[in-house]
């Protein structure tokens, strides 16, 4: 039941990009995503793949194939909007100021394959994508050492609230706490830790709808209102990732009607569409309307509006075909049909 959770957070982000006066909604959207991975890696690590050679091989492929088709499509659109609409600079003047085309090797191989696509690059093209880079970061590290068993997640847990606390005790900026890997290790690892010991207490289908509301509530609270940004980057940033924790904790045993269930599922398909592509609407909003206004409540309803149409056509042409493969991917060749597994979908990356 994590489908509308999913894009829910996933237009938080596309909020804090088009109309938010603070980014707090972003950078909580994306600390719960983080927390959501963390507990869904490692549920399929252990449920559906298992820790040997050849589950993981498995696991690494089905990461790929929905990752970076994804990510290719948007990276060709962006890239063809600029060669042929707009050209090289309007992006970078509009939306974004490292929105231009790489440059130079070095350039291109993070923005290709994600990996080492870290927010001081020159060129980012997707810029949101640094959060792909630490969530194919933990990817690995999740099946390599934190979710093999519970103590690695609890210890690599504890490690990051001590690493959580010198950081804050030193005053160190926003980076530091939230673009760098170690900074993801809290989320990520918090979510492992749910998996294995948020078992032993069930919560009601209500008392997790609360949660979530109560989370989300929490979000609002400090894009809303003007917050000393230093307070915000403190206690709320933690307590927001604690509250989304409890959150997946309560979802994770919530059994929905069939109806729902197929509502959550299309709405958990345009999560990871909708938080890639979002950026590329917004300019495109701009260049074919150029009185659109900045900032307003009317250009965050037509960017989300075009958002979740181009996100549902590129779910249609390129996940879609990919979905029968990562199905026999995920039970493995020779493997019985099972049915349909959310776990199966990740979070930010469905």
């Amino acid at each position: 039941m994590f489908g509308v959770l999913r894009l829910l957070l996933a237009l938080l982000v596309l909020h804090a990009h088009v109309w938010g006066a603070q980014p707090w909604s972003g950078v909580f959207a994306v600390l719960a995503f983080f927390t959501l991975s963390g507990y869904l890696m490692t549920l399929i690590i252990h449920e559906k793949y298992g820790l040997d050679g050849a589950g993981f091989g498995r696991y690494a492929l089905n990461r790929g194939l929905r990752i970076f088709p994804a990510y290719w499509f948007a990276l060709a659109c962006t890239l063809g909007a600029i060669g042929l609409i707009t050209g090289p600079e309007f992006f970078q003047r509009e939306v974004a100021d490292r929105m231009i085309v790489p440059q130079t090797l070095g350039e291109w191989l993070p923005t290709v394959f994600i990996f080492g696509q870290w927010t001081w690059l020159p060129s980012l093209l997707i810029p949101q994508g640094w959060a792909l880079n630490v969530e194919l970061i933990f990817y690995l590290a999740l099946p390599l050492f934190i979710a093999r068993k519970p103590e690695y997640a609890l210890a690599c847990f504890l490690t990051s609230v001590v690493y959580t606390i010198w950081v804050a005790k030193l005053h160190l900026p926003l980076g530091q706490r939230y673009y760098l890997p170690i900074s993801g290790m809290l989320p990520f690892a918090f979510g492992a830790v749910i998996y294995f010991y948020g078992k032993r207490v069930r919560a009601s289908a209500g008392f997790a709808v609360l949660l979530v509301l109560v989370a989300f509530a929490h979000v609002f609270v400090y894009d809303l209102v003007d917050v000393e940004r230093d307070y915000v980057e403190n206690t709320p940033l933690y307590l927001n990732t604690l509250l989304f924790g409890l959150a997946v904790w309560a979802l994770a045993d919530v059994k929905p009607p069939d109806w729902l269930a197929r509502l959550d599922e299309r709405c958990g398909r345009l999560s990871y569409p909708l938080y890639l592509n979002h950026f590329l609407v917004l300019g495109l909003l701009y260049w074919y309307f150029p009185e659109l206004p900045r900032g307003t409540a009317t250009t965050f309803a037509c960017v989300t509006l075009a958002s979740l149409a181009f996100s549902a056509f590129s779910w249609w042409l390129v996940e879609r075909p990919i979905e029968q493969i990562r199905r026999k991917v995920a039970r493995g060749e020779g493997g019985k049909p099972r049915e349909a597994d959310p776990a199966l979908e990740g979070s930010l990356l469905r």
